[in-house]
């Protein structure tokens, strides 16, 4: 049997705070930035694992 999926707890106070300044940072990054040529670098690489192994789950188990 399936274990049920935990709902996504709410961001409340300096939590949310950080979230979105966070958040705004990386929405302000520049393609000549260091730090978006390598997220584009990760979410690349996972996007093939995702097309090599279509199956492939991650998660806690």
């Amino acid at each position: 049997m399936a274990r049920l999926i935990e709902p996504t707890p709410v961001l409340e106070g300096d939590e949310a705070l950080r979230f979105l300044k966070e958040k705004e940072r990386i929405e302000s990054l520049k393609p000549m930035d260091p730090e978006y040529e390598s997220r584009k670098k990760f979410f690349n690489e996972c996007r093939e694992l995702v097309k090599r192994y279509p199956n492939l789950r991650i998660g806690k188990l």
